[in-house]
């Protein structure tokens, strides 16, 4: 047998492990839900995006990055065959550094809570009531790992009813 050959199989083999793992994974994971952690305000979405910004920066985390996901969807629409739902949708990335301080002294594998994410949409089938959301971090295996976590979320769930109420 060939070096080639080998090769091959060797590659086919660990394609069939990877996709029997994602397989499994996909089985025995829940999909993630956000009901309990969006709310909606009527609204011009512009000033939404601009309070949730505001909301971040005012209690001192710097943003790390703003995802256009709107304009990936509408961008790529065609290519898909598909139409978005969303006249608008961005994400947002930041962090805290006591919070994620304390959650990786909790579990190290608590680093997959960083960045944390907070989001808001428009949707087409709903102009005037925006969206804004967090994803909600991890439950944790520790009792530590769960406080840590729990103040993370604390924190966003602040972030997004301050946005949602419009108290700025």
């Amino acid at each position: 047998m060939s070096i080639f050959e080998v090769s091959k199989r060797l590659m086919r083999s660990q394609f069939i492990i990877v996709a029997a793992l994602l397989g499994f994974g996909a089985v025995t994971l829940a999909p993630p839900t956000f009901a309990d952690t969006t709310k909606a305000r009527a609204g011009a979405y512009d000033d939404v995006l601009q309070d949730l910004k505001d909301a971040i920066v005012n209690r001192g985390f710097v943003i790390d990055y703003v995802g256009h996901i709107g304009k990936m969807l509408d961008r790529t629409s065609d290519v898909v065959g598909s139409k978005s739902p969303y006249l608008h949708a961005h994400y947002m990335h930041f962090c805290s550094a006591k919070l994620s301080h304390s959650m990786a002294e909790a579990d190290p594998e608590n680093l997959a809570a960083c960045p944390y994410i907070v989001f808001t949409y428009e949707e087409h089938a709903k102009p005037g009531q925006v969206v804004v959301g967090y994803r909600k971090p991890p439950e944790g295996a520790s009792d530590a790992s769960k406080a840590a976590l729990g103040k993370v979320e604390a924190l966003l769930a602040e972030v997004v009813d301050e946005v949602a109420s419009g108290s700025f």
